[in-house]
């Protein structure tokens, strides 16, 4: 099933441009003026590059990753299909932000998308967002910033960095929201958790920002409602003990002994 959030043109500008982390921030505010949008109120974190279909064997060899973004990019539109499919739904295309749509960004590392995702939906500015990223490229995180973008490293070897780089750039990205006051824009409220978000250092890094802005933490219930080819993914994910959601569990009335 093919879905696409409303914003899938710009990041399609933002690959065929190549342009710094912080000018991708400006042309996602421009799209969005020009099309009545405003910054996604959800921001969808899922397994792209490691973790999800990444644990599949025949995927875990670095010349196999493109493969798994795909599949993984695929799994994550077919389940934003149902999610935004059902009645009075919560996310909609025009509210979300969905990283697998956005693909690889020449000359962009991982600390790249972090901080494109980081200062777009804070709700900062184009001129804040180029400040943002000045900060971000200090000395100081410079070396943090080259082991967390060393995917030669195992996620265990590179999670240390990782860690301090993104609660470094929520630090910065909550200070530069403050100083823009009532300039800020809307910034977005909820993270919605999706496929294998404790494997993914993406995701770990996403759910820092999460809880150091104040956002609201969703994830999705994975109940025996789900059919057609999300289930198939769903369940493919899960014989590779991927997660996906919660399980959703029924309300249970268990007998109590009183009598001890």
């Amino acid at each position: 099933m093919d879905w696409t959030s409303a914003r899938k043109p710009a990041y399609d500008s933002i690959v065929a441009r190549a342009p710094t982390p912080a000018k991708a921030v400006q042309i996602m505010i421009d799209f969005e003026v020009g099309h009545g949008l405003t910054t996604p109120l959800v921001y969808v974190s899922t397994a792209i590059t490691s973790g999800g279909f990444r644990r599949d064997p025949q995927y875990s060899d670095p010349a196999a990753v493109d493969r798994a973004v795909v599949m993984n990019a695929a799994a994550c539109a077919r389940l934003m299909a149902v999610i935004a499919g059902q009645p009075e739904p919560f996310v909609t295309v025009d509210n979300v932000m969905v990283p697998t749509e956005l693909g690889a960004v020449p000359g962009w590392r991982d600390s790249h998308y972090l901080e494109f995702g980081f200062a777009w939906c804070a709700g900062l500015t184009g001129q804040a967002a180029e400040a943002y990223s000045q900060a971000l490229a200090s000395p100081e995180l410079a070396s943090i910033r080259a082991e967390a973008d060393a995917r030669e490293r195992t996620n265990a070897e590179r999670w240390p960095a990782y860690a301090q780089f993104a609660k470094a750039a929520t630090v910065e990205a909550a200070l530069a929201r403050r100083a823009l006051g009532a300039d800020a824009r809307p910034s977005s409220r909820f993270l919605l958790q999706l496929v294998d978000v404790g494997y993914s250092l993406g995701c770990q890094a996403e759910t820092v920002m999460a809880r150091g802005l104040g956002w609201d933490i969703l994830t999705i219930a994975v109940g025996s409602r789900l059919t057609g080819a999300a289930l198939t993914d769903v369940q493919a994910l899960h014989a590779l003990r991927a997660t996906v959601g919660a399980v959703s569990q029924p309300i249970e009335i268990v007998p109590v002994d009183l009598s001890t």
